[in-house]
């Protein structure tokens, strides 16, 4: 059945090859001269066309995305000038490379790099290979064929053929002009002083497919405009979610900052776009990636996700090798700060159980531990800092003292298992108050008692000249 089936494909491409050699005396011998324009009606669904235009017949099985015909046709061009098959003299085959035609297309403006949709007949005329890449042929051979006559360089417009493809939104011709060597950090630079490369066309128009064909083809994702704008801060500008995605998850730097001193996370805010951009960092995240940033000052991916409180991108954060628990923004706040102030007690547990430093203060001089006691989950803080300091045994760590905390809370049992543990009743907090002088304030008679009964000294003074008595 398979020896059939080869042996009938092999008979129908002689067939096919047959007619091709035969069409092309028949041409050839009729002294068609190939170049030859006539009025033509083009129609095509996608891109939407439909149109009279004179056009060559080269144009037309372009448009029409008739590959055996465009063949066809390039081979009779490498035919000899001077070969004379029907005795009138020699084919004129020269030019047809060159031939230029108006179409619906793009429209660029020198000045801005600005690029515009026109209708039918109204933009710069293009040459065929342009007309190749806005009118793609699904398998690319088309665009193969012409690129072997053309360089995919030229530039046309300070622009070259991978800025139009980009325009055209077409992934698969991307691969086909990267292929055949097409450069993919070419630079547009307009009369204004705009430059450009195709990485950021492919950011701002949103085209994933083709901003991930050019990352996969070395594109340095951190490049900047003439204004210093990032890929990243294209896709905060325009909110382009899929294309933040992308960049994310490959790596580019959330930490740098454009001429105007702008970040990403700035422009987000600015741009009111903060619910889709938070929600696209934390899937990257979640998905074992880090948001990368050259200046956590600007951007940290762990304040970031503290601030949110999300627990499962905290975590995968938390076990990163590459990730500082312990770094400060430009205010000077932490991680564990943010948490603190948000009222996440589920992220302050995480971070205080991964050993973040709470003793760290911002430039307010205020430690995690005195920004989770102006929040209204205070009490939930405080129980997060006294089963760690019983697992731990730390003693004032961080600024939290854990008998001082039964005592304000009048817990005897509490008491009791921190002072058989060697906790000292007579050690002062951070404001010179002993846990007697707490209880007391507190009104917790039978702890007073207790706290006495360990040893816990009346006349003790805190800086104020107070004493439990008084």
């Amino acid at each position: 059945m398979y020896e059939r089936l080869r042996e009938w494909r092999e008979l129908r491409r002689k067939s096919l090859a047959k007619k091709t050699r035969l069409r092309k005396m028949v041409i050839a011998r009729c002294g068609v001269d190939v170049n030859a324009t006539d009025r033509v009606l083009l129609r095509l669904s996608k891109p939407s066309l439909h149109t009279n235009v004179d056009c060559t017949a080269l144009v037309a099985a372009i448009v029409s995305r008739q590959v055996s015909v465009v063949r066809m046709l390039l081979q009779m061009q490498h035919q000899c000038d001077d070969c004379d098959t029907s005795g009138t003299g020699p084919l004129n085959y020269t030019g047809i490379m060159d031939i230029k035609v108006r179409l619906k297309a793009w429209s660029w403006d020198m000045v801005s790099g600005q690029e515009f949709r026109v209708g039918a007949r109204l933009a710069e005329p293009y040459t065929v290979t342009w007309r190749a890449v806005e009118y793609y042929e699904g398998s690319g051979a088309i665009l193969r064929m012409l690129l072997q006559h053309l360089h995919p360089n030229t530039i046309h417009y300070w622009r070259t053929l991978i800025h139009h493809v980009i325009l055209c939104g077409n992934a698969g011709a991307v691969n086909v002009l990267l292929d055949c060597g097409a450069k993919a950090e070419f630079m547009v630079k307009t009369n204004k002083k705009t430059e450009f490369r195709p990485i950021h066309m492919a950011a701002q128009l949103g085209s994933a497919r083709i901003l991930q064909c050019l990352i996969d083809a070395g594109c340095n994702l951190n490049s900047q405009t003439e204004s210093g704008e990032t890929t990243l801060m294209i896709c905060a500008r325009y909110k382009r979610e899929e294309c933040l995605r992308v960049l994310a998850s490959v790596g580019a730097d959330f930490g740098l900052v454009n001429l105007a001193g702008q970040c990403v996370s700035s422009i987000v805010v600015s741009n009111q776009w903060t619910l889709g951009f938070q929600q696209e960092v934390l899937d990257v995240i979640r998905a074992g990636k880090i948001a990368r940033s050259s200046n956590v000052a600007v951007f940290s991916p762990l304040m970031f996700v503290a601030q949110i409180g999300d627990i499962e991108a905290l975590k995968s954060l938390i076990e990163h090798p590459n990730i500082s628990l312990d770094d400060q923004d430009d205010n000077g706040f932490s991680a564990v700060m943010f948490a603190a102030l948000e009222g996440h007690v589920e992220a302050f547990w995480l971070l205080v159980y991964a050993e973040v430093d709470v003793k760290l203060c911002n430039k307010a001089s205020e430690s995690a531990i005195a920004l989770s006691e102006l929040n209204q989950n205070r009490v939930l803080f405080e129980k997060v800092m006294f089963a760690f300091a019983l697992e731990t045994g730390n003693r004032g760590a961080g600024g939290f003292y854990a008998l001082h905390c039964a005592a304000r809370c009048g817990d005897l049992a509490a008491v009791r298992l921190l002072t058989s543990r060697g906790y000292d009743v007579n050690i002062p907090d951070g404001d010179g108050y002993t846990s007697l002088m707490i209880a007391t304030r507190e009104g917790h008679g039978c702890l007073c008692e207790l706290l006495i009964s360990f040893g816990a000294q009346c006349d003790i003074k805190n800086a104020r000249g107070e004493t439990a008595l008084s």
